[in-house]
Formats: structure tokens, C-alpha cells, sequence
């Protein structure tokens, strides 16, 4: 084989090297992804909390302007 083909061929299989992973690497790695997925799924679900706070929230207010509306109403009668 000339040496410019074994060159080729080292370099191949040193490219080839570098783009593998390890397994402890993927599991790392797959790790980092579920705790990133694990904090994501934890803020949607504080998030959730709140805006059903929120509306909750509205709700009171507008039951309370209906009541007061109709006190109002009754007043003026």
C-alpha cells in the first residue's frame, strides 16, 4: 500500500474516532437532557399553578362586581 493511501486511511480512522461516543459519554449526556427536561417540565408546572392563580383570581373579582352591581342596582331601585 503506498503512503499516501495509508495517510488517507489514518486520517479516516482518526476522524471516525473523534466522532464516536462513549457510553459513559451518552449517559451523561442523555442525564443532562433529562434533568434540563426534568427543570422545563417543573417551570411549565409552576407556570400552570400561577396562571390558574390567576384565574382564579379574576374570577373572584368578577363574581364580586356582579354582587356589587346588583347591590347598586337594588340601591337605586
Amino acid at each position: 500500500m503506498d503512503t499516501e493511501l495509508k495517510t488517507q486511511l489514518s486520517n479516516i480512522e482518526t476522524f471516525l474516532q473523534k466522532q464516536m461516543v462513549t457510553k459513559d459519554e451518552f449517559g451523561e449526556f442523555k442525564q443532562e437532557v433529562n434533568n434540563r427536561f426534568d427543570k422545563l417540565e417543573s417551570a411549565v408546572n409552576n407556570l400552570t399553578i400561577s396562571v390558574e392563580k390567576f384565574a382564579a383570581m379574576v374570577k373572584k373579582y368578577q363574581d364580586e362586581h356582579e354582587t356589587m352591581k346588583h347591590q347598586l342596582m337594588a340601591v337605586q331601585d
